[in-house]
């Protein structure tokens, strides 16, 4: 009785596993297919307008109490310059396609994770491939961050410390931070 029991569990324990890598893979696919589907917003973006304040936003999270500041209007709009550079150097993608995603908490060259705002749910790195006119293959990296379940590239907003009270200052940030900007 009591091997049968075991062997019970030992075998319900085996399935319970595959069931779990088997959700893993569906949840990691969904969020390849997501992150595809950013990737495939910011060439819209490139193609039609790259400067457009409005159109990046759709790929740069801005709260919308921030939105109209002039400060993350500019910021938005030079950080944006990142995905202009990637998507057209050394040519203009004609195709391209996520590699992998993979789920990011700690330091991640050349972005910095340091102070996550509360408003970013997930962070993640895309490895994206792909390829120029001229048959020249690429690779390259962008963050991605979830922010009430919708996917951007990384947000611009305006900071302001909570342990200041007397006098606050506010600051522009990018989340995740690139280092070399």
């Amino acid at each position: 009785m009591r091997r049968g029991l075991l062997f019970t569990v030992v075998a319900f324990l085996i399935v319970l596993a595959g069931c779990t890598g088997v959700v893993g893979i569906f949840v990691q696919e969904g969020i390849k297919q997501k992150a595809q589907e950013l990737i495939d917003q910011a060439m819209n973006v490139i193609e039609t307008n790259p400067d457009s304040y409005d159109l990046l936003r759709e790929v740069i999270y801005v709260p919308e109490s921030d939105a109209t500041d002039s400060e993350v209007v500019d910021m938005v709009l030079s950080s944006g310059e990142i995905l202009l550079y990637d998507f057209t150097v050394p040519a203009t993608l004609t195709s391209y396609s996520v590699v992998s995603v993979s789920e990011l908490s700690n330091r991640a060259i050349p972005w910095s994770l340091a102070d996550k705002p509360d408003f970013v749910e997930n962070v993640y790195a895309l490895t994206i491939e792909g390829t120029t006119e001229d048959g020249t293959k690429t690779f390259f990296s962008l963050p991605m961050i979830k922010v009430s379940g919708k996917e951007y590239f990384w947000s611009v907003y305006i900071y302001t410390p909570k342990d200041i009270v007397i006098t606050p200052s506010t600051e522009v940030r990018m989340y995740p931070q690139f280092l070399f900007y």
